[in-house]
């Protein structure tokens, strides 16, 4: 990319159509592009966040993700999530009812179509999740971000990484059995109600590993990667 260099990975990126999109990073930029990645244009920089994730509604409303503090150096903001309506140039806190969400690392979108008025239209439903090093946190909006809702899921697992729903009911979540990554374990829970409970459908047997990213071309078929240690045979 053409961009400023920076050291660590880029972490997160979401293209709207062909040629739009953005991309964001763990020193706190936000990237925009208008030719397809030809050229980026930074639209924000700020100190002391560790972006992790990103997501657009529409070409104007989109959210982004922070990991929070305590767990790389030299982050200092503890604001989970923010929010743009204006294709990126602004970003102001979200705001949430339930408790405290230390971190996100995913994001999801989910528009349910329905017939308004005699009109085709589109409920958005967004799901949000985290984080890497734990606490497991959960947040969900379904009025397209007017208001959200925080949940704890660390009863089922301590690490979240992503989360893939496949519309408003169904979807799953990339996680880890336990915030001491010398006794973690691969693990994949699904939800069948909105993420109101999740049932674990694998986990590994071996220490050491986490999930890590999912991808699914189809609702039938999906791919899921992982984390391991160099010290464990696979």
């Amino acid at each position: 990319m053409n961009t400023e260099k920076y050291p660590g990975k880029q972490d997160d990126i979401k293209f709207i159509n062909e040629n739009e999109g953005w991309y964001v990073n763990g020193y706190g930029n936000i990237y925009h592009t208008k030719n397809g990645g030809e050229t980026w244009e930074k639209q924000l920089e700020k100190k002391g966040t560790f972006f992790r994730c990103i997501a657009f509604v529409d070409s104007l409303r989109g959210f982004v993700g922070t990991v929070s503090t305590d767990y790389f150096p030299n982050v200092t903001d503890t604001i989970p999530l923010y929010e743009t309506k204006n294709s990126g140039k602004t970003w102001t806190p979200v705001s949430y009812s339930g408790p405290y969400v230390k971190g996100l690392c995913a994001i999801d979108i989910v528009k349910e179509q329905f017939i308004n008025h005699g009109k085709t239209d589109y409920k958005i439903h967004i799901y949000a999740v985290g984080r890497v090093g734990s606490p497991a946190n959960y947040i969900v909006s379904h009025d397209g971000g007017l208001t959200w809702t925080a949940n704890s899921m660390n009863k089922d697992c301590k690490m979240l990484f992503d989360i893939t729903m496949f519309d408003k009911n169904n979807g799953i979540v990339c996680a880890a059995s336990d915030e001491d990554i010398e006794k973690s374990n691969a693990l994949i829970l699904k939800t069948t109600d909105g993420g109101k409970t999740w049932k674990k459908v694998y986990q590994s047997n071996r220490p050491f590993e986490t999930t890590w990213k999912a991808s699914f071309p189809t609702k039938k078929i999906g791919y899921v990667t992982f984390n391991h240690t160099i010290q464990i045979q696979q």
